[in-house]
């Protein structure tokens, strides 16, 4: 009897029936375990940034501008924070966190456009926090005002 040197048909189906039940499965775990890496990244930024804007606060007595807020701060003396934070749901990976704050200028809400990037955030005079767009329980938002 002759020696085999390859797989049966069968066999080959058996490994990759078996293969696409661990890609199946496999593959959602990645991407909730990604997701949860990217949501707590904005997290990291956020307070960071929310940081950034209370020693902004305290050392010039006002909030810096809503245009090129993250500029301001880098540019500051001494310097408050080191880079520009980008909103990872922005155009690539490349814009800044969107920054609002109340025409009074006290108040500030800083969020994240969420991953199917329709949040919409605006801050009153009072400190509160209302989101034209997107769902304020889910969305990835920091304030010194209220919901």
């Amino acid at each position: 009897m002759a020696k085999r040197k390859g797989f049966t048909l069968f066999e080959l189906l058996i490994s990759m029936a078996v293969l696409s039940l661990v890609f199946s499965f496999g593959i959602p775990t990645f991407r909730y375990y990604q997701r949860e890496a990217i949501g707590a990244r904005i997290d990291g930024d956020l307070r960071i940034l929310s940081v950034g804007l209370k020693i902004y606060q305290q050392a010039l007595g006002r909030m810096p501008e809503e245009k090129d807020y993250q500029k301001t701060l880098i540019n500051s003396d001494p310097q408050i924070i080191e880079k520009a934070l980008a909103d990872p749901y922005s155009d690539y990976g490349n814009a800044p966190y969107p920054y609002k704050i109340s025409s009074n200028k006290k108040y500030y809400v800083l969020y994240s456009i969420g991953l199917l990037g329709d949040n919409a955030a605006q801050i009153s005079n009072d400190g509160k926090v209302s989101f034209k767009k997107g769902d304020p329980r889910v969305a990835k938002w920091i304030s010194n005002g209220k919901i």
